[in-house]
């Protein structure tokens, strides 16, 4: 099987449990047109990084769901007010998802939402990134979440 027909069905396989996942982790239906192609998710990748500095907070799982985590969701989009790329294990197969703003992202999806426990939310601008990093270790769910970017970078938890 040659490279593109490898593509093809990679897509194909991927693509309904992509939009499982990214409905779970949006406030609005699944909407195709906010796909990126996969030649636009490659150039994206291929970018030069100017996020340099990061610094990180664990908190229980759970926590991502109360009115603290969401007003730190809030001040986040103060500081960049971009459309933002959702960036999960199937995005490299079916083109990253892009949504309005910090704003219309989900932190009340489930913990079985993806297997790797990796979600990446990247600004438009490539200058803010957001990654959850959630794992289980002897039945406590935990949450990392690693912040970076030149305005992100400024936010406390």
């Amino acid at each position: 099987m040659n490279e593109e027909n490898l593509k093809k069905f990679r897509y194909k396989l991927s693509m309904p449990k992509y939009i499982a996942e990214i409905s779970q982790l949006i406030n609005n239906p699944f909407d195709k047109t906010n796909l990126l192609t996969l030649n636009q998710t490659e150039s994206i990748r291929r970018s030069p990084s100017k996020i340099k500095v990061m610094k990180k907070f664990e908190i229980p799982f759970e926590e991502k769901n109360s009115e603290r985590f969401s007003q730190f969701l809030n001040i986040l989009y103060s500081k960049n007010q971009l459309p933002i790329y959702i960036w999960t294990e199937f995005s490299n197969d079916c083109g990253v998802y892009r949504i309005p703003s910090i704003l219309d992202f989900n932190s009340h999806f489930v913990f079985e939402v993806n297997t790797d426990g990796l979600i990446q939310l990247l600004s438009e601008n490539l200058d803010d990134e957001l990654i959850f990093d959630f794992t289980e270790d002897n039945n406590e769910r935990l949450l990392e979440v690693e912040l970076s970017g030149a305005n992100w970078i400024q936010v406390e938890y």
